[in-house]
């Protein structure tokens, strides 16, 4: 396998599991959003976003990959490099990424700050009364 062909297959793999990720962390943080009560979800939703632009900036990237593709296979033309849109796109698409899982963890720290400095303090066990011992009385 050429070079230019193992470039495309994992500028391809890494995007396509980018934008799977993207829409697996918003899935899951949408279905789990009743358990996080709280009440500031900005946090929240800016990681949302950042998933939303993350997977828009990842389909960019198969399209333009798809674009240098089909220039490449032009006669004569040789693979030297990806083009600035590819490479615009795909780094926006890893800075989203990261940025959306930067902003979930901050929101999930928070919330379980708060959580734990709201609760109160619970008991192993409730306590269990005594035996009562009555005076004169064997058993």
């Amino acid at each position: 396998m050429a070079y230019g062909e193992l470039a495309f297959q994992f500028a391809k793999e890494v995007s396509t599991q980018l934008i799977t990720l993207s829409s697996a962390l918003i899935g899951l943080s949408v279905t789990f959003i009743k358990d996080f009560q709280s009440e500031s979800p900005g946090w929240l939703r800016a990681s949302w976003l950042l998933y939303i632009a993350s997977i828009v900036f990842g389909v960019l990237a198969l399209l333009t990959l798809t674009g240098t593709l089909e220039t490449l296979a032009l006669p004569a033309s040789a693979f030297g490099g990806f083009y600035p849109s590819t490479r615009i796109t795909a780094g926006a698409q890893i800075v989203s990424f990261v940025l959306g899982t930067v902003c979930l963890i901050v929101f999930g720290w928070r919330h379980g700050l708060k959580r734990h400095a709201s609760s109160t303090p619970s008991r192993a066990r409730p306590d269990t009364p005594r035996p009562v011992r009555h005076e004169g009385r064997r058993g």
